[in-house]
């Protein structure tokens, strides 16, 4: 066998071998909805699109109770390629928390089921992703800052998927959710008594090949490793 031909088969074997994954997948998304569920204790929930509410609490003085507001925004069908992963941040929904000064039922956390219509490389698939909502009701009535004040922030808190990894042509996709806030993407959002606080919810998808390597992708790349091995000797000798 001639040293050229052995580089060839050593060349072409690897970078066959190495390079052999799956072309990036055009993803874009053409629906939100976005339904409040499993609250914890029980709240009132309202759900349907696009807006979806959860309210709770007795309100304090004549105000208004607490409550969530989901309002799904379909983001441009720009299609954003992945792998590679992550892909960019995408805003899917405005969220509202009306945090008013209120009395029992406290909200102590409570589930988002995010349906999405997606096309994946001129694919439609339909997806359903589970996320926790984990929500702080901080009193009002003690000190929360150096500064002594009684107006105490309420913090919600955003979980990673509980559900809806799903696949497509050999690529494990998850889509990950935040809030995008004061121009920063955070999994907590802080809200202000006494006001409508919002925040965009901004979503991404991490994507996983699994692809297995083809037969004749092996067979190549063997006969690569093989004409590196072929080399070192001829090189010894």
């Amino acid at each position: 066998m001639s040293r050229h031909f052995i580089m060839v088969l050593m060349v072409l074997g690897l970078i066959v071998g190495f390079t052999n994954s799956p072309l990036a997948a055009n993803v874009s998304i053409n629906s939100v909805v976005g339904s409040w569920q499993n609250a914890v204790p029980s709240v009132t929930i309202v759900n349907g699109s696009p807006t979806s509410t959860a309210s709770w609490g007795t309100p304090v003085n004549g105000g208004g109770q607490s409550s969530y507001v989901f309002t799904s925004q379909v983001p441009p069908v720009v299609p954003y390629v992945v792998p590679p992963s992550p892909s960019p941040w995408q805003d899917l929904a405005d969220f509202y928390h009306n945090n008013f000064p209120i009395t029992e039922t406290l909200l102590q956390s409570i589930q988002l089921n995010l349906a999405l219509a997606m096309t994946i490389d001129g694919t439609p698939v339909n997806q359903s992703f589970l996320y926790g909502f984990t929500h702080n009701e901080t009193p009002n009535s003690a000190p929360c800052s150096p500064s002594g004040s009684t107006i105490c922030p309420d913090v919600v808190t955003i979980s990673a998927p509980l559900g809806g990894v799903f696949d497509v042509g050999g690529v494990t996709y998850t889509l990950e959710l935040a809030f995008f806030s004061n121009g920063n993407i955070v999994n907590q959002f802080i809200t202000e008594e006494n006001q409508a606080n919002k925040a965009d919810i901004y979503g991404r998808f991490t994507a996983t090949s699994q692809q297995v390597p083809e037969p004749i992708s092996l067979l190549l790349l063997g006969f690569g490793l093989a004409g590196l091995s072929l080399a070192a000797r001829s090189r010894k000798k």
